[in-house]
């Protein structure tokens, strides 16, 4: 659970100091609504957490009318507690997919306190009512994150450390090796790196797997 959580709270974190985040993930989920701005991982299975006018209403449904009933979009429902074998199971059947790259560039909450992260799609500003923006809701985001990406310097120094990276790295007189940004898979990172030699640059990315 720490591995997983762990990778929101870098996103918070870098949120938090101003950067953005590049988002990569999987917007073919029923929850993913681009018309209406919103990507949501509603809970339909227990319903206990509903209020109790949602609760008594959607006891008496089965499964797929509850479902149509949250994905109208009208308001919000409480969602699902997403752990690492939630997250595994959708890799492992296939569910949640790589799809889509978007940009992560703040944080809200609803009227409930549920957090969101504000997204910028690259649909264009006239592509939905929100101007090309959507929030995800955080448990959309746990599920259905595939990797994220954010400048090193927005990095916790804990991380960093952990990561052996400062500004730059000397690595040969006529070379400099610089550490620009840091993919973040759950348990590997992948560092983004260039190799400044004269005047030109060679960049690549680096496995490094954290444990």
């Amino acid at each position: 659970i720490r591995r997983q959580r762990q990778m929101c709270i870098e996103t918070d974190y870098a949120l938090n100091k101003g950067y953005t985040v590049c988002w990569d993930g999987d917007v073919s989920e029923q929850g993913f609504s681009f018309k209406n701005g919103i990507a949501i991982n509603p809970q339909v299975e227990d319903v206990k957490d509903y209020s109790t006018t949602d609760r008594a209403r959607f006891e008496k449904m089965p499964k797929y009318q509850r479902m149509d009933e949250v994905f109208k979009f009208e308001h919000p429902y409480p969602e699902i507690n997403v752990t690492p074998e939630i997250r595994q199971d959708g890799y492992e059947k296939f569910v949640t997919t790589d799809d889509h790259l978007m940009h992560i560039t703040g944080i809200v909450k609803d009227q409930n306190g549920t957090k969101y992260y504000i997204t910028k799609n690259s649909w264009g500003a006239e592509s939905n009512k929100s101007g090309g923006y959507l929030n995800m809701s955080e448990s959309y985001v746990r599920a259905k994150t595939i990797c994220v990406m954010v400048h090193k310097d927005s990095l916790p120094k804990e991380l960093k450390k952990k990561l052996g990276i400062n500004k730059s790295h000397e690595i040969s007189p006529e070379g400099r090796l610089t550490v620009s940004y840091i993919y973040l898979f759950g348990t590997l990172h992948y560092i983004h790196i260039t190799k400044e030699i004269g005047q030109r640059s060679i960049t690549t990315s680096l496995p490094y797997f954290f444990c």
